[in-house]
């Protein structure tokens, strides 16, 4: 009787427990974790955009950033399309810090290894944040030189990493009309989100990759805080 009884309780137990429910499953799904995550950011200063969609400040981006580096290193590229963007993106950058698994270590040896090494603090939010607030308050200018910017992010995209887990974003805000007509293609292994693109636009052709398009920033940004 007693070995009946045990067996009915262990049954029981494992009838109770759900190990891997479809919703846990689907929800580590909705989720990519990489070591690495690189996001560029587009912002089309031109006249024909500015005066119809919402001022992207840098503020907007800090709940993602800060959602990305409590598990990743995130190395953050802010642009302003101007008239030429030929210049070089405003940079954030912050390495992903352990500090959990560090006090785990019981080895003194390996401690004091590691604490003779640099520690990588990486970027000042507020300087970064007080660049991109300058290129911002620029005045808009009557062309836009959307191509040259995406070509800029593509060679950012590019630079090597020691870690080849990473993640690509590119986020264009902008009408894509550009003045000078030569928009390169988007790589497959580069997500690409669309803010502010007219539906009759035909992103995706112009870009030669699949996009997610969002009416503003703030839609596109919460997204992506689900992802990570």
């Amino acid at each position: 009787m007693k070995h009946i009884t045990s067996l009915f309780l262990i049954i029981s137990f494992y009838a109770c427990t759900d190990f891997h429910s479809p919703e846990n499953v689907d929800r580590n799904k909705e989720n990519i974790h990489t070591n690495n995550v690189r996001l560029v950011f587009i912002a089309d200063r031109s006249t024909s955009f500015v005066h119809k969609y919402s001022f992207p400040a840098p503020l907007l981006f800090k709940p993602l950033c800060d959602k990305i580096t409590s598990g990743s290193t995130l190395d953050f590229r802010f642009g302003c399309v101007f008239g030429n963007s030929d210049i070089e993106f405003s940079r954030y950058y912050k390495p992903y810090n352990n500090t959990t698994a560090q006090t785990k270590a019981s080895n003194p040896w390996l401690n004091t290894e590691k604490g003779n090494k640099t520690i990588q603090t990486g970027t000042d939010w507020n300087e970064f944040a007080t660049s991109v607030q300058q290129r911002l308050s620029q005045a808009p200018s009557t062309s836009s030189d959307i191509s040259s910017a995406i070509n800029h992010a593509l060679i950012s995209f590019q630079e090597r990493s020691a870690d080849s887990n990473i993640r690509n974003i590119l986020i264009i805000c902008s009408d894509l009309k550009d003045s000078y007509h030569q928009i390169p293609s988007i790589p497959d292994n580069i997500e690409v989100i669309c803010i502010g693109g007219l539906p009759q636009t035909p992103v995706e052709q112009t870009l030669h990759t699949p996009i997610k398009r969002f009416e503003n920033l703030n839609a596109g940004l919460e997204y992506l805080i689900t992802t990570f």
